[in-house]
């Protein structure tokens, strides 16, 4: 038996800070269009870039190589999408309908020797980091709801992909409930060391363009060092078609908070410096929801 509790094991660093940490597998769950791959490509233009993103940090490790897998959008769309992102060109994609990977690989990632394929294309491109879009694309047949099966067998090649330094980020969907996580059976985030699920928010947001709610709810990073407040993010453009991310905290989760500092006894001075909001916010939300001292 290994003896944990001597062995000076280095702590892993990031590749976005806190909570993005080396050797690790992410999982990033929404509906259909809420925006989770234009999620994970912000991610990956930060990493790249190394870059902050929203209010995670820039981590320690210049990630040298990305890999996009994307299985759903023809060449068309990747082209305009990479406009709207404006990833470095040490980010690569690797589209399954350009490539014509279905007929070449049957099943894909069910597929040993499509694994093999992507495999050997990591180490030979020196890739650091790996996006899987999306599970259902890249695993067509898999019953979803079964624990074990052919997924397991992808799940053992994600984990010595990251065993071997190469991190993974799958994207996924929600079933119908969105707050119970991702669709099909649970033992898909046995392994994982992160799930971010993402909630629509175009409607409070008065959006036509990207807008969710973040929301952890798997982290094995210590969550003390992790903003964890529900947080709502928007990807949309300005009037010179020029896209970009704007971030702020949900306002009925704000609202929550004030309520319980005015309960406590706190003044709107007091609750505006523990959680870093201007004392204006602060009074603008207790005037116009009429909060009051418990």
């Amino acid at each position: 038996m290994t003896d944990f509790a001597n062995l000076d094991i280095p702590p892993r660093k990031t590749l976005l800070s806190p909570w993005l940490k080396d050797k690790s597998i992410t999982m990033i769950a929404a509906g259909r269009g809420v925006g989770k791959s234009h999620f994970a490509w912000g991610l990956v233009k930060s990493i790249s870039s190394n870059d902050s993103f929203g209010v995670w940090k820039n981590g320690e490790i210049n990630c040298p190589n990305i890999l996009i897998l994307d299985g759903e959008m023809p060449g068309e769309e990747i082209i305009e999408r990479q406009g709207s992102h404006k990833l470095p060109p040490n980010v690569f994609i690797r589209s399954t309908v350009m490539e014509n990977d279905y007929k070449t690989y049957p099943g894909l990632l069910l597929n040993p020797d499509y694994r093999n394929t992507i495999q050997r294309y990591c180490h030979d491109s020196n890739i650091k980091l790996m996006v899987i879009d999306n599970k259902s694309s890249f695993s067509p047949g898999l019953t979803e709801n079964e624990n074990g099966g052919e997924w397991d067998k992808v799940n053992g090649w994600m984990l010595d992909m990251r065993n071997q330094g190469i991190n993974i980020i799958l994207i996924t969907h929600t079933g119908k409930d969105a707050s119970k996580g991702s669709r099909g059976a649970s033992s898909v985030e046995d392994n994982v060391d992160t799930v971010i699920i993402l909630k629509d928010k175009k409607k409070e947001s008065k959006s036509d363009y990207v807008s969710f709610q973040y929301e952890f709810t798997k982290c094995r990073a210590r969550v003390d060092y992790i903003d964890t407040a529900p947080r709502i993010m928007t990807f949309s453009p300005d009037d010179r078609r020029r896209y970009s991310w704007n971030i702020d905290q949900d306002e009925e989760f704000q609202i929550n908070e004030i309520q319980k500092g005015l309960e406590s006894g706190l003044t709107q001075k007091e609750i505006a410096t523990n959680h870093k909001w201007s004392e204006s916010k602060v009074s603008r939300l207790v005037t116009g929801n009429d909060l009051k001292k418990g």
